[in-house]
């Protein structure tokens, strides 16, 4: 279950909708979004869909109240034109009464988090409706509508409801043929999108199958309440469809509860393997808690009646968008990889390696396109959908090759954390990184007169400059992969000759690298010479983090300094983030947090928390930010790093913020908790993988080895977390600096088994201690010195 929030106040947040109305959040739960009106279009009367939550479950999503649904990795459109294809609604509908117009009617909506489902309730006089949508977390084809509607007070009679239908127009991307009576007046259809992404090539067969749903319903004089579930099933497969369609129906007819709670149990599970924490600022907590939330929603779920096919990618807006006419139009790009992976990477790493899976799949495509523009290796998309082709719009950049560098960065966080062999040897995670160290070694061009490798006709991270030569964040990243390659080499158990050759390591050592030694700063590429606030993302600060490279911290200084004024008035939430990150870093915790709250401020639009990319723009939802919002909690604030054979965290708090909890981070198969306050760090551990743990302070040297259910105590300070049993591959000779040892207040810890003692000067806190560890359960037992 998730954590109860411990404020005990109602949270009120206001919104403006179109009309001029207020809207506010009263939800008193970090999990719970509540309000009585809805962003409403011009006329008063319509919900602004684009203002509205999602609901998904990783194979279908779509936004309250919109005629549409989207499938996971089904698109409609030629190369740059590819796009969702649109699923029209047919179970979308909203609820009346007679004579609602002049009569009082009041509604409270509510979106649940915790639960994965959107609610409206409907209060008469005489009866209350309660409306709630959700696509099921456990039968993942399924979408579902229910009504619930009892009496109120003394009425009697037969009382009506109106249940009005919006399936919108016919879908444009999909050619579905008439409908068909299935299964006792129940419906289905198929259909094919229309134009395939690349010519000559497959197009999506799609299989829905809905409940019929009736102008009115009735609450019989001689019952006090009725209840209905509506049910749409959605799938490439048809047999997979109706099955889904016929077993969630019958489930939902025999034990209605049930059927919700098997959605709402899964929703459990999902939540219970990770996440974040706060207390002291609901807003904050309530803002972490809806970034886990979207991002959730468009992952696959974990707990399902069939398995689910191949995961499609994370594009930046989510499952829930991606028409022809939203900008990402639900394409992948390097988001995915740079600002969605590392946020759920500690806490779920199968729905990370799923990520990865997407670029495993798609390798075809990626070996075409590399071989037509004469290179080995792989050449990625920068914006790609269901084949891996090039789907970049023609006013995009196409040359932004650090793709390739930011999937073998991913790919090399993944093995830190989880060190699944079995699936790098198996499932193509070792030919991927070796051809993409490949693709690198073709790609670089010996200069004579530097005596480096060029990396010549790149774009940069933001693509602003066109196509220019020796770019840093990409030599960077293809420096990075060109070393991993060897190191994976040991991981897969092959030939590292073979695997990755000496002319290779020989290149990754002797790539160019810009650096102007009379500023102390990285240039963005060769020939950079800055002004006119023209850098919306700066690779030079990106160096520090996410990349680690071993850089001076002045020159990581001038390169946040420098660049910071570089940026536009208006730039992206994600630029922020990587600011307040790198500013943590460096301990310049008054920075870090004015770029924290710059990083949300103007991109959040309320009452339910749709992140923009720039500010106060509307839109779809960008799920990108909410993923640079979670990494500045947890690499930021948390100061996690994650290197190849440990983990480093230097925690801090952010402003107003009296507790963080960085719930079940797994790492190697053990699974734990660390919570963060002003003057501790505690660490309760759940599970134990097969490689045992060592937990080291950096500053005393002291260390013990984690067992399952310990609680260890000590004073805030940088530690790292690592295993003897990785010691077997030599680690790669590349430009990833280790832990730094700086000044940190000095950590006091002693062990006896299970169980941790604190010895801690301040009496203060040794009281506050006491009074904790009253209310611990004998799950845990302390010692207090």
């Amino acid at each position: 279950m998730i954590p109860a929030s411990s404020a005990s106040f109602f949270l009120i947040l206001i919104c403006v909708a179109a009309n001029g109305e207020v809207i506010r959040d009263i939800g008193s739960r970090p999990t719970i979004i509540e309000t009585d009106k809805l962003p409403m279009l011009a006329d008063g009367k319509t919900p602004d869909v684009t203002a509205m939550p999602s609901v998904g479950n990783g194979h279908i999503a779509t936004s309250i109240y919109s005629d549409t649904v989207y499938m996971d990795g089904v698109y409609n459109g030629r190369l740059s034109k590819s796009h969702r294809a649109r699923i029209p609604a047919e179970i979308n509908l909203r609820t009346t009464f007679r004579n609602e117009d002049t009569r009082q009617v009041y509604r409270q909506y509510r979106l649940d988090m915790g639960h994965g489902y959107w609610e409206e309730n409907a209060t008469v006089e005489e009866c209350r409706v309660t409306l709630r949508v959700y696509a099921h977390q456990f039968y993942t084809r399924l979408l579902v509508t229910e009504i619930f509607a009892e009496r109120q007070g003394t009425a009697t009679g037969n009382l009506m409801i109106y249940l009005n239908v919006n399936r919108g127009e016919n879908s444009k991307d999909i050619n579905f043929k008439t409908p068909q009576s299935f299964n006792g007046g129940n419906w289905k259809s198929e259909g094919t999108t229309i134009t395939a992404e690349m010519s000559r090539g497959h197009t999506s067969r799609v299989h829905i199958f809905w409940s019929t749903i009736p102008p009115t319903i009735h609450i019989p004089s001689h019952k006090d309440s009725i209840r209905y579930t509506y049910i749409m099933a959605i799938d490439t497969n048809e047999e997979r469809a109706k099955e889904s369609y016929v077993s969630g129906s019958w489930v939902a007819d025999k034990n209605p509860m049930h059927f919700f709670d098997l959605h709402c149990e899964a929703w459990n599970k999902k939540w219970s393997e990770g996440g974040i924490q706060l207390s002291g600022d609901i807003y904050l907590e309530k803002l972490a808690y809806t970034a886990f939330y979207y991002l959730l929603s468009s992952l696959p779920a974990l707990d399902t009646h069939r398995r689910l096919d191949d995961y499609g990618g994370m594009s930046s807006s989510g499952l829930a968008h991606g028409s022809e006419r939203d900008s990402g139009r639900g394409h992948i790009s390097w988001d995915q990889e740079r600002w969605i992976f590392p946020a759920i990477l500690p806490f779920y790493p199968r729905l990370a390696r799923s990520l990865l899976n997407y670029r495993i799949n798609t390798m075809p495509a990626a070996r075409v396109q590399a071989i037509e523009k004469g290179y080995h290796g792989l050449l990625y998309s920068w914006k790609s959908a269901a084949t891996g082709i090039d789907v970049t719009p023609p006013f995009e950049a196409k040359n932004h090759l650090h793709l390739i560098g930011d999937i073998s960065f991913a790919m090399r966080q993944y093995t830190s954390v989880d060190r699944d062999r079995s699936w790098l040897r198996e499932n193509g995670g070792c030919e991927m990184i070796k051809e993409l160290a490949s693709f690198w070694y073709s790609k670089l061009n010996w200069n004579n007169k530097t005596q480096h490798y060029d990396i010549q006709g790149v774009a940069t991270v933001d693509g602003s400059k066109g196509s220019v030569n020796n770019c840093v964040y990409t030599n960077a990243v293809a420096s990075l992969a060109l070393h991993y390659s060897k190191y994976a080499a040991c991981l897969c158990n092959v030939d590292v000759n073979m695997y990755a050759p000496q002319g290779q390591l020989h290149a990754a050592q002797n790539i160019h690298w810009e650096y102007n030694d009379s500023v102390d700063y990285n240039p963005l590429y060769e020939g950079f010479t800055g002004g006119s606030h023209s850098v919306k993302q700066s690779g030079a600060v990106l160096l520090g983090y996410p990349l680690m490279f071993n850089l001076s911290r002045s020159t990581i200084e001038q390169n946040l300094q420098l660049y910071a004024e570089e940026l536009p008035l208006s730039t992206s939430s994600t630029v922020w983030s990587m600011l307040a990150i790198n500013w943590l870093a460096l301990g310049n915790k008054s920075e870090a947090n004015k770029a924290f709250e710059t990083s949300y401020k103007s991109y959040v639009s309320q009452p339910y928390k749709m992140w923009m990319e720039y500010p106060n723009t509307g839109g779809s939802n960008y799920h990108s930010a909410m993923g640079t919002f979670i990494q500045t909690l947890l690499y930021g604030y948390g100061g996690l790093r994650i290197h190849l054979e440990y983990l480093y965290m230097n925690p801090q708090l952010p402003a107003n913020i009296h507790s963080m909890i960085f719930r079940n981070i797994d790492y190697l198969g053990s699974s734990f908790d660390i919570k963060v306050t002003p003057a501790l760090v505690h660490v309760s551990v759940d599970t134990i993988g097969i490689a045992p743990l060592r937990l080291t302070i950096a500053e005393s040297n002291k260390s013990l080895h984690l067992t399952r259910g310990a609680s260890i105590l000590f004073d805030r300070a940088p530690f790292t977390i690592n295993t003897d049993a990785l010691t077997e591959c030599p680690l790669p000779e590349d430009n990833i600096v280790p832990y730094s040892t700086s000044y940190t207040p000095s950590a006091h810890i002693s062990v006896n088994s299970s169980s941790a003692f604190l010895l801690l000067p301040n009496a203060i806190i040794y009281f506050i201690l006491l009074l904790y560890t009253c209310a611990r359960t004998s799950q845990s037992q302390w010692v207090l010195l």
